[in-house]
């Protein structure tokens, strides 16, 4: 009896894609750290143009998997499918990677890494062009890479930040207040300018930790005065409530990663782009917002010259490309693990006619 061999077949996002393609393990270094990754290929010889999968802010897996939303591996899957080559991998100190972890390492040294598997890609002979695909942080990074390598021949920036990481926080903060009908927009406008004021004081750097958790302290509990009623009274102890935020506050900025990105500005660099890029935004993204975003990053693109901008903004998206209710990150886990109708196709489409080697 003759063997059959099998194909799984499933449905993701309204789409049926064939598991049908090979992947190997691959490794490459950068320094002292080694990252394990796989690269997964269509089926056929080839050559391929290929992508490499860069994920946002946190330790990610090459899944990148949030909240059982499998970015990455439902991006490899239909992208293979669509004749595209995938590499993915774990990020520094996540999985077979090695590596200190990705929060005490900057987005430049995150770079780095990205910079030595286009390396490693630019010496195969079955990919025929090279493209990197960022989402979030991974949007800051994309960029960085491809202005110190001529081997890059394509970006594509899902949900990237066009504005200065402190400006991110802030804007993303009041997106996600006002959605709280509790918060009047005073509060809203106070709680921004109590953050804004802790940011600059630990970017200078210039206190002990006793003054500068002593400092936060006061400011947080002035702002208490200003919560709601039904806020402000849940707080018994407002010293209590002041010093313990404080210190979180100062911890959390001893972290490298924090350090650079309030104070990076992305925009010189994605000036220096020459290469095809495509911009996706979300219309529901909390958190890197479109409005804030989208206009500066086309504006400076358009005054550097570069005529192979596409962008697109899918209204019912959120910052995971899903279609959200809200855009909170709150429904991020009960919402379909898919992504919002048309992403996956005119990420390959534009791929293969914009993204490729002419």
């Amino acid at each position: 009896m003759k063997k059959l061999a099998l194909i799984i077949l499933f449905c993701l996002a309204g789409h049926v894609y064939a598991q049908d393609y090979r992947s190997e393990e691959v490794s490459f270094t950068n320094d002292s750290t080694k990252l394990e990754g796989t690269l997964s290929f269509p089926k056929g010889d080839g050559p391929f143009p290929v992508v490499i999968l860069i994920s946002g802010s946190g330790a990610q897996d090459r899944d990148s998997d949030l909240m059982g939303f499998k970015v990455f591996k439902i991006m490899a899957d239909s992208l293979n499918e669509a004749g595209i080559a995938v590499l993915s991998y774990d990020e520094r100190g996540v999985g077979k990677s090695t590596g200190k972890s990705v929060g005490h390492s900057t987005s430049a040294e995150l770079a780095d890494d990205v910079l030595a598997a286009v390396h490693l890609l630019s010496e195969r002979k079955d990919i025929s062009s090279i493209g990197m695909l960022g989402h979030s942080e991974g949007g800051i990074i994309a960029p960085m890479v491809e202005v110190q390598s001529e081997e890059v021949d394509f970006l594509i920036l899902l949900a990237g930040p066009g504005i200065p990481g402190k400006d991110v926080i802030a804007t993303q903060q009041k997106a996600m207040l006002a959605q709280n009908p509790t918060f009047t927009e005073d509060y809203i406008e106070e709680a921004l300018k109590v953050n804004s004021i802790i940011m600059e004081m630990m970017s200078a750097n210039s206190l002990s930790e006793e003054q500068a958790v002593d400092s936060i302290a006061s400011l947080l509990k002035e702002s208490i005065k200003k919560l709601p009623d039904a806020i402000k009274n849940s707080i018994t102890d407002p010293d209590l409530f002041s010093k313990t935020q404080a210190t979180n506050a100062y911890k959390q900025f001893q972290s490298e990663w924090i350090k650079f990105f309030i104070s990076y500005d992305p925009l010189p660099t994605l000036k220096k782009v020459d290469e095809p890029i495509l911009l996706l935004f979300g219309g529901k993204d909390l958190q890197v917002t479109e409005s804030d975003n989208r206009p500066v990053m086309e504006q400076a693109l358009k005054e550097a010259g570069n005529k192979r901008v596409t962008v697109k903004v899918f209204p019912e998206a959120n910052h995971l490309f899903q279609k959200a209710n809200t855009g909170s990150s709150m429904e991020y886990a009960t919402l379909d693990k898919a992504f919002t109708p048309g992403v996956l196709t005119l990420i390959a489409e534009w791929i293969k006619t914009e993204g490729v080697k002419k």
